[in-house]
């Protein structure tokens, strides 16, 4: 299933902390750490009713240096999904940031 829950699944089973949106206050773990977030939803709309929503998903990667093969890992992890990815330095936190932006269906299931 290529849904959130099953993205989520796999973003797991990289040997990183991950969390949804952001980690609890002073609970920040060191990096590299990722964090994923949905920030809107595509609805598939056809025959005037909504057969399931799509949401836009972003995974975000913090490192203090450049880790290719951690990348690897999280476009593994995206493989069955297209996908666009963007990179930038942050100078005032000092470390990368690699966002991954796809859609996922926000549920397994359609809304028959």
């Amino acid at each position: 299933m290529n849904d959130i829950q099953s993205l989520y699944d796999k973003l797991t089973q990289i040997p990183i902390p991950f969390a949804y949106n952001n980690f609890p206050k002073d609970e920040t773990p060191a990096m590299p750490y990722g964090v994923y977030s949905t920030s809107r939803a595509n609805p598939f709309y056809a025959d005037g009713k909504v057969y399931f929503v799509f949401g836009h998903l972003q995974v975000e990667l913090h490192t203090k240096h450049k880790r290719p093969g951690l990348e690897r890992k999280i476009e593994n992890a995206l493989e069955g999904f297209a996908w666009t990815k963007d990179e930038e330095y942050l100078s005032d936190e000092k470390c990368y940031v690699i966002t991954y932006e796809l859609e996922v269906r926000e549920n397994g299931d359609s809304t028959e």
